[in-house]
């Protein structure tokens, strides 16, 4: 097919693509990169959230999210030009993890899940928090 280039996501991903499916093909692309460029707008407030919950200084942590801005600006400008959904999977991730660090496991487990669900490798986390609490370390 001209043009079209080999799907790499399961079909999880595909289903969320399809809320875009109303739009004509750029529409949609220049949506999502809006909406990639909220979630790393997101990402940002939950690492720090994440952060702040370990005990150190605001001060410091603000610091190293600047530092942590400029590194990553390729990375998230990477995916926000190719429109991958590599951001959203880290949001959910660092969503989950989140709320399971405020109590809330139930909605930990279910974003984990989702992310699961889009690509595999929050597969680790759901480990690290069944490890977690089957050994009640938390």
């Amino acid at each position: 097919i001209g043009g079209a280039e080999r799907y790499i996501y399961p079909p999880f991903a595909a289903m969320c693509f399809q809320l875009l499916a109303l739009f004509s093909l750029h529409q949609a692309a220049a949506i999502y990169c809006f909406i990639n460029f909220l979630f790393w707008v997101m990402i940002i407030y939950y690492t720090k959230q994440i952060l702040l919950l370990t005990g150190f200084n605001p001060k410091q942590i603000n610091y190293a999210l600047l530092i942590a801005f400029g590194l990553s600006f390729r990375y998230f400008l990477y995916h926000i030009t190719f429109v991958q959904m590599n951001e959203t999977v880290l949001l959910l991730s660092l969503a989950g993890v989140y709320n399971f660090l405020i109590g809330k496991r139930n909605v930990a487990i279910t974003l984990l899940i989702v992310a699961t669900f889009i690509k595999i490798i929050p597969i680790f986390i759901l480990i690290w928090y069944a490890c977690l609490v089957a050994f009640r370390l938390f």
